[in-house]
């Protein structure tokens, strides 16, 4: 009587297989209609960091032209995959170069004065820009559709972002 009523009494846990299939199949399609648009997010928030750290740039040069009374320069450039940026005196060349988050590049769409194969934007010692007026554009290197910019549009050193759209103004996507 024993071994009869043994197995009966025997109580089983755990899942079945179906049930653990199921699960996986449900947490796999969750994945993959989660993981285009976070990484689309993480790519975005990646792009817009840049972005806020060359708008602060650009006000770091105003500002240290306005403090030691003398021109300054933020000059950006692209080596092989990333670019760079230094913020030195006006007529001497840059020495410390630091980078920018890996992937963000400079656009094509930036139009900033050339100088020495740099984009260059200068500040005199008012604060004011010194030359061309223009656009910094960022975007990354597996997207590039993906824009951020920084416009400064008056001599006064009037600076303002913008972002990518569908449509160009001027035959800029930027603005």
């Amino acid at each position: 009587m024993d071994m009869v009523t043994r197995p009966a009494q025997q109580k089983r846990s755990g899942f079945t297989l179906i049930e653990l299939v199921t699960s996986m199949a449900i947490v796999g399609f969750a994945f993959a209609v989660t993981a285009p648009s976070y990484i689309s997010w993480a790519n975005k928030q990646r792009l817009k960091a840049a972005n806020e750290e060359v708008f602060s740039l650009i006000h770091r040069t105003k500002r240290t032209a306005m403090r030691h009374k003398r021109s300054q320069q933020l000059s950006l450039r692209k080596i092989g995959d990333r670019a760079e940026w230094s913020i030195h005196p006006t007529n001497t060349p840059a020495v410390n170069w630091n980078s920018l988050p890996p992937d963000v590049q400079i656009d094509p769409e930036t139009t900033l004065r050339r100088r020495r194969g740099n984009y260059v934007l200068q500040f005199n010692d008012y604060g004011e820009v010194n030359g061309q007026l223009g656009r910094v554009t960022l975007s990354l290197t597996k997207y590039p559709k993906q824009k951020q910019c920084i416009m400064i549009s008056t001599l006064l050193g009037k600076i303002r972002r913008g972002e990518a759209h569908q449509k160009p103004k001027r035959g800029r996507y930027c603005y």
